[in-house]
């Protein structure tokens, strides 16, 4: 499957790549959505749900039987027929059967062969009286087809959010290469520059290797950086199904899944008709109506039937031939019922437990809700501090270096200033991803980065 994107590849990437080209946050993601069949085997699930009903109620089919029986006789009156048939049909949600049936026996002493036809209504008045247990087990299943379909949506949005985890790691790893590279890069130029003042004999050997130290130290992070940047990169073609080896570019995701500034707000609406607390509430539902058909069980099997009949001669029902209506009851009861007076109680366990996991759970996320909005607004002035260290950082390496020139400052003190700009030019990067990392969990918690309606 190929997407609308070109090919792209890194500022600073392999030989032979013809040009370079941005890929933002949002073009990766409507891409990946579109190319990436890990959502589609995700949303495939909603396929099966149509057929729930019908696999878990009673068969509402129209049933025929046919059944024949050829015998001979051992003596010289021949062979005999016998044969069955008959159509029923289950209303479920009712729970009325109605069964038409014709039959033909074998030949008697009168030496003609019976036969009889008839038609039976039955109906359960005690379990399942008029179809109650079915229709709770019809709400039962509707109840877990709408859990289901939120758990699709939960599933879609939680492979969003791994996605767009890919590519903050990836812009985190691009970024901190850069920073790399260029640090990796000036340490070398500072580096020809102490072997040049060596050779003019203004610099000591000592300081032309510490600063080849120094270089080698770069190396060995930029190295680390490169293995880094790959293994991201990786991921994120994997979400683009892209299999030619081509580098892409990211942009600075800012403003990405911002969390809402009325956090305290956004929570009680979250609480309120979140997806989350709506599939608490449903499986509370789903509690009740199973304890409901549990006990339902533990009513005696009675049914009540009623019908006609007509019996006679021969294939035909011949005469002489007798009609009559049919009426009774038949009744199964287990005495003691251990099993499923030990299934409802159970049932109602579970339905207790059900409500307090609820209310557990509804403390349980207002404290991580809290939790978070802590931490994304300390994760901010941090980023605010570090972005405010790195412009002191660069002021200190300018002075540094001119005083450095001038004899000022050891050749220590110059090169803790060169060190200390990298490090807060990390530091940076690494509170800017993780402020966004802490954005997209507070959306991704409260069920608001994606839309129900679009992924149903």
């Amino acid at each position: 499957m190929t997407g609308p994107l070109l090919a792209l590849a890194l500022a600073f990437g392999a030989p032979g790549c013809a040009s370079t080209q941005t890929l933002t946050l949002q073009d990766f993601l409507r891409n990946a959505a579109a190319n990436d069949t890990r959502f589609e085997e995700i949303l495939v699930d909603r396929l099966s749900l149509r057929y729930r009903e019908d696999a878990r109620l009673p068969a509402r089919d129209l049933v025929f039987s046919v059944r024949e029986e050829l015998g001979v006789r051992l003596d010289p009156n021949g062979g005999d027929d016998d044969l069955s048939v008959s159509v029923s049909k289950l209303f479920p949600k009712a729970g009325t059967s109605v069964e038409a049936s014709y039959d033909l026996n074998p030949v008697g002493a009168s030496g003609r062969a019976s036969s009889s036809a008839g038609l039976t209504l039955t109906q359960p008045i005690a379990e399942n009286a008029f179809g109650k247990s079915t229709r709770l087990l019809s709400k039962l299943v509707g109840v877990e087809v709408e859990v289901a379909r939120h758990q699709i949506v939960e599933a879609y949005e939680d492979y969003f959010a791994a996605i767009t985890g890919f590519y903050l790691d990836w812009y985190e790893a691009y970024e901190n290469l850069r920073i790399a590279e260029s640090s990796y890069k000036e340490n070398e130029k500072l580096l020809d520059n102490m072997r040049a003042r060596r050779k003019a004999r203004v610099a000591d050997r000592i300081d032309v290797d510490k600063i080849t130290l120094q270089v080698l130290a770069k190396k060995e992070r930029l190295i680390q950086f490169q293995e880094r940047h790959a293994s991201r990169l990786n991921l994120v073609r994997r979400a683009l199904r892209e299999r030619a080896p081509i580098d892409w570019v990211p942009v600075r995701p800012e403003g990405a899944f911002a969390a809402p500034e009325d956090r305290a707000a956004a929570a009680a609406a979250f609480r309120e008709s979140g997806r989350t607390f709506r599939i608490l509430r449903l499986l509370e539902r789903q509690s009740a109506l199973t304890t409901a058909r549990e006990l339902d069980d533990l009513l005696p099997s009675l049914e009540l039937f009623a019908g006609v009949e007509r019996t006679g001669f021969s294939r035909g029902i011949d005469r002489p031939r007798e009609d009559r209506a049919l009426g009774g009851f038949s009744l199964l009861f287990p005495l003691g019922n251990q099993v499923d007076r030990a299934e409802a109680e159970t049932a109602k366990i579970a339905e207790r437990k059900r409500a307090l996991g609820t209310v557990n759970a509804d403390w349980r996320l207002s404290a991580d809700l809290d939790n978070l909005a802590l931490f994304i607004g300390r994760e901010k002035e941090l980023l605010d501090v570090a972005t405010q260290k790195i412009g002191l950082a660069r002021s200190v390496l300018d002075e540094e270096t001119e005083n450095y020139t001038f004899g000022k400052v050891s050749l220590n003190d110059y090169i803790e200033s060169v060190n200390r700009l990298d490090s807060v030019r990390f530091e940076e990067i690494d509170r800017f991803v993780q402020w966004r990392r802490l954005n997209l969990e507070w959306r991704r918690l409260t069920d608001s980065l994606v839309d129900d309606a679009v992924v149903r």
